[in-house]
């Protein structure tokens, strides 16, 4: 593959992936709404706030625990689930159900899948508790 087709294909692939977000501002944070989905095709949605210069924090502000309890799974399991993410995923650890982390300004692009995926991950305890 040549260099050129090579550039073109890396730039069409980002203008694709960009186009698949969308960020809203809200009072003192964002909102990303990410192309990732709950089990019932709602878009897992991530907050961003700025803590100093060059620090961000990243979260669900509870809305993976909250899904998953809404539809019937038990808060001991949300909690064991919650833990474990936290672990898998390198999140941080506090004492509510929020999957959150905090970052450099530059790594948000590298971490916002995680913690999406993070957030899919606990959302989906709703299949354990369904017959299907």
């Amino acid at each position: 593959m040549s260099t050129l087709v090579r550039k073109q294909l890396k730039d069409e692939l980002e203008a694709q992936l960009i186009a698949q977000f969308q960020v809203e501002s809200l009072d003192d944070h964002y909102l990303v709404i990410t192309p990732l989905l709950y089990p019932d095709n709602s878009h897992v949605c991530l907050y961003v706030g700025e803590l100093g210069e060059d620090r961000l924090a990243i979260a669900d502000d509870e809305e993976a625990a909250a899904y998953a309890f809404v539809l019937g799974v038990s808060e001991a399991d949300i909690e064991d689930r919650v833990r474990k993410a936290r672990h898998r995923f390198r999140l941080m650890s506090s004492n509510d159900d929020e999957l959150r982390l905090e970052i450099a300004r530059g790594q948000l692009a590298e971490v916002i899948f995680a913690l999406a995926t993070a957030v899919q991950d606990v959302a989906y305890l709703v299949y354990k508790h369904r017959d299907y």
